[in-house]
């Protein structure tokens, strides 16, 4: 929202690589499902906690005694009294992109081509890039190398088999001094430290006839043994939308799935230039989560409202069509006397997300508006934008009782409070249509015993 990752790309120069820290940190978040925002700010506020509280103790207290197996990365910033790096006789790991093509923000785009006999030649600017990638891949491996030894704060131990080139165990001894050939154990002093070397004799060489003869002489399995077979997979109930409430309690097992027709380019031409209903939501409920944005001039609300739909990928005709609607509701609720009611609250929350774990399963969604007023009385509000005439919102009031049951329910639970709870209809009038506790309370009793029976 903020644009923070352009920003990073115009300041970062050549590396890239705060931008890239910040899109995988990004990519981390969205595969591991966190919808809801509290409670990953929460995990990360502990985080943050544990590192300042235990940064400097980490792996230090005697009654722990536990090996911590990491990865370098996830081991940044952490510090252990022994650090044991192994396998350093490996070869060094190489990129896994394209042969034929190379990529980078510091010599830009370079390919491999074919000459007249069609085989690939690599021409001086693949050459070049190719000399400047293995420049930067080496640099970047010295620099995690790096990371890897400085975990440690008494004692380093550094393992591996000699024989291969360009492995970090060469660049050590090279480094230190050290040769492969010597004593089985060495010690060499620095000045303010002490490495000691040993050179284990090499381990017997099996003969190939004697590991023929073992694989022959080994008994067939007939049946896989217990300890070797898969886990039993538990299959997990997934959490529930509270928008879904109200189709699952209404699905039976013969019901099948139904799907919006596309409309193909071929046949956008012959359909009225109107847009979406639910991006004219989504532009609304935007301009709402930014409350303040209610008291801009009309010219720059209008304003506003046309970023945010070109943001919602709303163009051509269709994009008039959506600022004009979305541009009415807010209109609608401005002029109207709840807006200062509004204003005055003493507390106000804007687009609150939950999650909550309840006889129906877990159920997540997110609350529109949240206000404390000046009788310190709770009110929860849910914006509609579809289309709802004065004489139909008691109908369409019904449409939503579950959601906003299921909305008053976790009010209760997380603050202790039962909310005054309205529906605000918000097109062609602006409507407040309350809805009363005993209802939402038999609405919501009906929700749990529906739900006694799991569904798949």
């Amino acid at each position: 929202l903020t644009s923070y990752d352009v920003a990073l790309a115009k300041s970062d120069g050549r590396t890239g690589r705060q931008q890239s820290n910040v899109q995988k940190f990004m990519s981390l978040v969205r595969d591991s499902g966190e919808i809801n925002l509290s409670d990953f700010l929460r995990r990360l506020r502990d985080l943050k906690a544990r590192e300042a509280r235990e940064g400097e103790a980490l792996g230090r207290e005697p009654e722990s005694g536990a090996v911590q197996l990491m990865s370098i990365h996830a081991s940044k910033g952490l510090e252990f009294p022994v650090v044991i790096i192994a396998d350093m006789g490996r070869q060094k790991g190489r990129g896994f992109g394209s042969p034929y093509l190379l990529h980078d923000p510091a010599f830009s785009l370079a390919c491999k081509v074919r000459d007249a006999a069609g085989d690939w030649v690599k021409p001086a600017g693949y050459a070049w890039g190719a000399w400047k990638n293995e420049r930067m891949e080496e640099a970047e491996s010295r620099r995690l190398l790096y990371v890897a030894c400085t975990r440690a704060a008494d004692l380093l131990i550094l393992s591996g088999r000699i024989g291969e080139k360009d492995t970090w165990l060469t660049e050590i001894l090279d480094a230190m001094d050290i040769v492969e050939d010597g004593a089985a154990e060495e010690t060499i002093d620095y000045d303010v430290f002490a490495i000691q070397v040993y050179r284990p004799a090499e381990p017997l060489k099996i003969a190939k006839k004697a590991v023929e003869s073992f694989i022959e002489n080994l008994e067939p399995l007939t049946s896989i043994p217990p300890l070797a077979q898969p886990l039993p997979v538990v299959r997990q109930k997934l959490p529930i939308a509270v928008t879904q409430l109200k189709q699952l309690m209404g699905r039976d097992e013969s019901d099948v799935p139904t799907f919006r027709p596309a409309i193909w380019s071929h046949e956008r031409t012959k359909t009225k230039k109107r847009a979406p209903g639910f991006l004219v939501g989504n532009i609304v409920h935007t301009a709402l989560a930014h409350w303040n944005c209610l008291e801009y001039s009309d010219s720059e609300l209008l304003q506003l409202v046309e970023n945010y739909a070109l943001r919602e990928g709303v163009f051509a005709d269709a994009q008039v069509d959506a600022v004009q609607r979305s541009h009415q509701m807010l209109m609608n609720l401005k002029n109207h006397s709840m807006y200062q009611k509004i204003q005055q609250a003493q507390q106000r929350y804007h687009e609150v997300p939950f999650t909550q774990t309840t006889s129906v399963g877990t159920l997540h969604g997110v609350i529109d508006l949240l206000y404390q007023d000046q009788k310190d009385t709770w009110h929860l509000l849910d914006w509609k934008t579809e289309w709802s005439p004065k004489a139909e919102t008691e109908k369409n009031a019904q449409e939503h009782l579950m959601q906003m049951a299921a909305y008053s329910q976790a009010i209760q639970r997380s603050v202790g409070v039962e909310p005054e709870v309205a529906i605000c209809f918000m097109i062609p009038d602006m409507i407040f249509h309350s809805l009363s506790k005993y209802m939402l309370n038999d609405v919501w009793d009906k929700i749990t015993y529906h739900f006694h029976t799991p569904i798949e």
